[in-house]
């Protein structure tokens, strides 16, 4: 990851992604942000000479004015329901998986973990389990296009910035009960349930999540447990 930071005001951060993303820049973006009057570029990696310069017009030139995104209105239909089986209906199969392998972050750094799906899958949360956590630890959780599987003509109105799909969890700081600093190899569970929210990601998107670490205590390392179903 390499940060760019500039200081611009005003900055829509949704068409400020687009502009990004459609320019002659080969490096992939991770996200932007704003605090105040600073704007933060996060790329993938270093970008080279050409592109940071590509990448400087862009910020300069950029208007500030958000993207317009015109939704389709749908009629909608209200009946009434008959009154639910005693059972679910077997219409999902459980296809529980995890992010891979274990990541290891340093104190005062970032670490991440990607799962690229193999097959279209609904996701209803799961569970990060974090070794030797420190009272101040974040995570970040997001969909991500790293494979460009969705057509540049539709990323705009499908993402909130591309090459993220979806933030699906903004900031959310870890509950530490043992930090590591205090009994090392203390373990910690974050829980995530977005049931009965089963929300459907399609093949070939990326399920991230990003642990950020406090400059205390021991290095870090997760792993995640995905709840994951087939549509049947």
């Amino acid at each position: 990851m390499a940060d760019y930071v500039y200081t611009k005001t005003p900055v829509a951060v949704d068409r400020l992604a687009n502009e990004i993303a459609i320019s002659a820049i080969v490096t992939a973006l991770n996200n932007c942000s704003t605090l105040g009057a600073q704007l933060t570029v996060v790329m993938r990696d270093t970008l080279s000479a050409g592109d940071e310069t590509i990448l400087n017009e862009i910020v300069s030139a950029h208007t500030g004015v958000p993207l317009t995104i015109v939704q389709p209105t749908q009629p909608v239909s209200v009946t009434s329901q008959p009154d639910p089986v005693p059972f679910a209906q077997p219409t999902y199969r459980t296809k529980r998986d995890t992010s891979g392998g274990i990541t290891t972050v340093a104190k005062n750094t970032t670490g991440y973990t990607e799962f690229q799906l193999g097959a279209e899958r609904y996701v209803s949360g799961g569970d990060v389990i974090i070794e030797n956590a420190e009272f101040g630890d974040y995570l970040i959780a997001k969909v991500t296009d790293v494979a460009e599987i969705i057509p540049a003509p539709y990323r705009a109105a499908l993402c909130e910035a591309w090459p993220i799909v979806a933030t699906y969890i903004v900031k959310a700081y870890v509950p530490v009960r043992t930090p590591g600093s205090i009994q090392a190899g203390s373990m910690t569970t974050y829980s995530i349930d977005t049931y009965p929210l089963n929300a459907k990601i399609t093949a070939g998107l990326f399920l991230e999540v990003e642990y950020h670490a406090v400059d205390v205590g021991l290095s870090r390392r997760f792993v995640v447990n995905y709840n994951l179903t087939r549509k049947l």
